[in-house]
């Protein structure tokens, strides 16, 4: 029996050993199993991670802010120790005008790298929407004490950006510009002649033929000055006043009677908004002939200004206008519709290009009964002008000008309606003297073709202009 009990006791210990023999052969391999599915998991949400940043960030590049903003967000929850998708949200929190949001993602930012430039001036930005002016002027001298990590042209713009938040920390409601400009123009036919080499026909005398007169080329002085006056009720982005009045007086050497004197008065409500402006402006102006007075219009109108990006506007406007005419010309008197939309863009770069392009329509009604209705009139204008800047002191333009006027009346003289063409070239360049001041030089060629060939005339004109402004 005790022999029976021994071999027994052997017996399990055999079996103790066996089993701790199996443990220690299959442990190593459990171990290494559960590495490999961490290191497997850990590559799938890197992988992942990589993926929702390449969709974050081409939705940012697309100005898709909303959609940015919300997978930045599931970005910082999955690594919230990124600096990148940190700022990136901040940015796209900017973009949607969550202000406090951008602070906080900036913040984060900050505490994991304090001399991160470029984030301090993006946060100078979000405490300038906030109109903290003092935040954000800490946030940019920041970015300035440090000149040897700044490249040239981000000091550049740091320092303008200083210039305009003390400009909003001086801030007074009332505003006040002038602007004098003063001139010398060539006129090569002032008095709009077909020229003696010239001559037309009236069907409505028999085909009488008449010889056009001489042109007759003359010089001009002109003096301008503007003064533009604006008042905000409150809100910067909201309600206004606008003013502006302009003052136009010319001269000519030889030809008196073209002399010009122009006055014009602009005021009206207007309303800012994020993108845009709303202006609601009432104009009166008159115009003199050789010091007597030839005509005085009263306008009411509305336009649209429009900011589609920084480098893209468009304008959009309509203008009622009464025109009354000095006596021996009442049969002028009319009532105007005018509608007008112009864009322009701007290219990128330090040197870029402007392109402009602008439409106008006017239909135009004699107001009162006469036996000839030399008002009544259908005209439409096209114009197309591209500036380029050379650099910071010069810049060149050109451009044309396309008008088409149908008039209403049927002229016995000429035994039909008169219908007028013109097309006008310019080319210019302009000269950055100082800050406020500038000087011009323009010259243009005009076309005027008509079906009435009183109405037939070319004009050459140039003009060297000194702009001040204060």
């Amino acid at each position: 029996m005790a022999s029976l009990n021994a071999q027994a006791f052997i017996d399990i210990r055999l079996r103790l050993l066996s089993f701790l023999l199996v443990c220690i052969t299959v442990a190593p391999v459990s171990a290494q199993t559960v590495q490999s599915d961490r290191s497997t998991d850990q590559a799938g949400q890197v992988d992942q991670i990589k993926h929702l940043y390449r969709q974050a960030k081409k939705a940012f590049e697309a100005k898709e802010h909303e959609k940015a903003h919300s997978l930045f967000t599931a970005l910082v929850q999955k690594a919230p120790q990124s600096r990148t998708f940190n700022f990136y949200l901040g940015r796209s929190a900017f973009e949607i005008s969550r202000y406090e949001d951008a602070i906080v993602a900036f913040d984060r930012v900050l505490m994991l790298e304090p001399n991160h430039l470029r984030t301090r001036l993006e946060m100078a930005r979000v405490y300038f929407a906030l109109k903290q002016y003092e935040m954000a002027l800490l946030e940019v001298k920041a970015v300035l004490a440090n000149p040897d990590a700044v490249p040239p042209n981000v000091q550049k713009n740091a320092k303008r950006f200083v210039a305009v938040i003390n400009s909003e920390m001086d801030y007074s409601p009332h505003s006040h510009s002038f602007t004098l400009v003063l001139g010398g123009e060539y006129d090569s036919n002032v008095n709009n002649d077909l020229g003696s080499s010239g001559s037309f026909e009236l069907p409505g005398l028999n085909d009488l033929v008449l010889e056009g007169r001489k042109e007759v080329e003359d010089y001009a002085l002109s003096q301008t000055f503007l003064y533009d006056y604006g008042y905000d009720f409150g809100e910067r982005k909201g309600w206004h006043w606008q003013t502006k009045v302009l003052g136009l007086n010319k001269n000519h050497r030889e030809t008196s009677q073209n002399d010009l004197q122009y006055l014009s008065i602009e005021t009206g409500l207007g309303l800012k908004q994020s993108n845009g402006r709303w202006l609601f402006p009432l104009t009166l102006d008159r115009v003199y002939l050789d010091g007597e007075t030839y005509v005085s219009n009263v306008a009411l109108g509305i336009e649209y200004e429009r900011a589609v990006t920084s480098k893209l506007f468009w304008t959009a406007g309509y203008t009622g206008r009464v025109s009354e005419y000095e006596s021996n010309n009442k049969a002028r008197n009319a009532l105007s519709h005018l509608v007008s939309l112009s864009t322009q863009k701007i290219s990128e770069g330090e040197t870029p290009w402007v392109l402009g392009l602008e439409a106008k329509g006017e239909s135009r009604r004699q107001r009162e009964t006469h036996p000839t209705d030399p008002a009544s009139m259908q005209e439409y204008r096209l114009r197309a002008s591209v500036t380029k800047v050379i650099d910071s002191d010069w810049r060149v333009n050109s451009g044309f000008m396309r008008r088409w006027t149908n008039y209403d009346f049927k002229s016995a003289l000429f035994e039909n309606q008169r219908a007028d063409r013109v097309n006008r070239f310019n080319l210019g360049v302009t000269y950055q003297m100082a800050k406020t001041s500038q000087l011009s030089f323009n010259v243009s060629r005009a076309i005027h073709d008509s079906n009435q060939g009183l109405y037939h005339y070319d004009k050459d004109r140039a003009a060297l202009r000194y702009i001040l402004q204060f």
